[in-house]
């Protein structure tokens, strides 16, 4: 009888946004977080998984072909500033204001002989011995490789390359936030010339970045479920598990990034749109219930409501170059706080149950104004979970802070 995980890593299920993390739960390799409903996969799995029956795990310092090639330091420390505005002063609110980003330095190192895999979009990364590189493989690695059929992948790769820089190997290729703060900046570190591997491309922004950075003839993409071989690969540390965000760390070496990527914007390319409303209408979690009343109040004060997905790359990085103030629900379009002008200001929305700094510290390295707001989630069901405000309320307090 098969592995049960043999066919299903075959099938379209992997592809599932969120499936390595409900996987990895029910097979007891992390302790999880919040519920999930598994039964659709009809997945019965023994929790006690051993993968060291297939392969060995190895440290970058246990490689024989690892040298460092350049270093890149972190800097100086970022202090978080911000005001809260309105509703309870959450956990994550109240730990990040205030707080001092110990910025990650990072090593450029290069390895011989290695042959990299993609599951399901996750790249596992192996040395001229067959042994993972744990280091700066993606962290879903001791689930995705519970099965003996891809032992021939390994042994035999697809292709072959003298070269090529590796930018991220965890799973956040496709969110946009990670994307673009975490992915792009790399990218523009990369050595010159060498192709730069990424998974398959599925996402518009994707594409619009790369020709924006102009790097579409060097990016080598990976297949699910193909492995490549490659004689010397260049990567940055900080890449896998534990993963450290250098930009929203405010990382000298990432701010360089971003600052060059803000050269590459033209601001004649999107409306105008000083005050910005942005909405998720078009997003799958996580919604302001009452967004429209919102947008209805704040119209007399200039404030135009935006769906960035309606807008290439391009013109989502001009919105907020341009724009004076910004306000929205937290998600992944608040990242362009990154291409904000120093003193313009980020109103950040948060629900009561579920909380990320992140949007704080990337307008604290670039110099933003940051207010919070804290509303009402509606259920448990953590960052998916709906958010309501009061919007009067709200309006008053933003209009009495001299915001508007």
């Amino acid at each position: 009888m098969s592995n049960p995980l043999d066919e299903l890593l075959r099938s379209q299920v992997l592809r599932l946004q969120g499936f390595a993390r409900s996987l990895a739960n029910v097979a007891g390799l992390i302790p999880p977080t919040r519920s999930f409903e598994v039964s659709d996969f009809c997945l019965e799995l023994d929790s006690t998984l051993d993968l060291t029956k297939f392969f060995d795990i190895a440290g970058l310092k246990n490689c024989l072909s690892y040298s460092i090639i350049d270093s890149f330091e972190g800097g100086n420390e970022t202090l978080v500033t911000g005001t809260h505005l309105m509703g309870p002063e959450v956990p994550w609110g109240a730990l990040a204001l205030g707080k001092k980003l110990t910025p990650p330095d990072v090593n450029l190192f290069s390895i011989r002989d290695i042959t990299i895999l993609n599951v399901g979009g996750q790249l596992i990364i192996f040395d001229s011995e067959k042994r993972i590189l744990s280091e700066i493989s993606s962290r879903w690695y001791p689930v995705l490789l519970y099965s003996s059929s891809f032992l021939e992948k390994i042994s035999n790769p697809a292709r072959f390359f003298g070269s090529a820089f590796l930018s991220m190997a965890d799973d956040d290729y496709n969110n946009y936030s990670h994307w673009t703060a975490d992915v792009c900046t790399r990218l523009v570190m990369a050595p010159p010339s060498i192709p730069l591997l990424i998974p398959p491309i599925q996402q518009r922004f994707q594409i619009d970045s790369i020709q924006l950075l102009g790097l579409q003839d060097r990016i080598l993409e990976i297949p699910d479920g193909e492995s490549i071989f490659i004689a010397q690969l260049s990567v940055l540390s900080n890449v896998g598990p534990g993963l450290k965000h250098p930009a929203h760390h405010g990382s000298d070496w990432a701010k360089d990034a971003l600052d060059r990527i803000n050269l590459e914007i033209d601001a004649s390319q999107s409306p105008n749109f000083r005050r910005m409303l942005i909405s998720r209408q078009g997003a799958s979690k996580r919604h302001l219930v009452n967004e429209e009343q919102l947008a209805g109040l704040l119209v007399p004060y200039g404030f135009k409501k935006v769906q960035l997905e309606m807008f290439t790359f391009q013109e989502q990085l001009a919105l907020f170059s341009n724009a004076e103030s910004v306000l929205g629900l937290h998600g992944a379009g608040l990242t362009g706080a990154a291409f904000m002008t120093s003193n313009s200001q980020l109103i950040e929305i948060h629900g009561d149950k579920y909380g990320t700094p992140a949007m704080k510290m990337l307008a604290a390295i670039r110099g933003v104004n940051y207010f919070s707001v804290t509303g009402e989630s509606l259920d448990d069901n953590g960052n998916k979970s709906d958010v309501k405000l009061d919007i009067e309320l709200f309006v008053k307090t933003i209009i009495d802070a001299n915001l508007i």
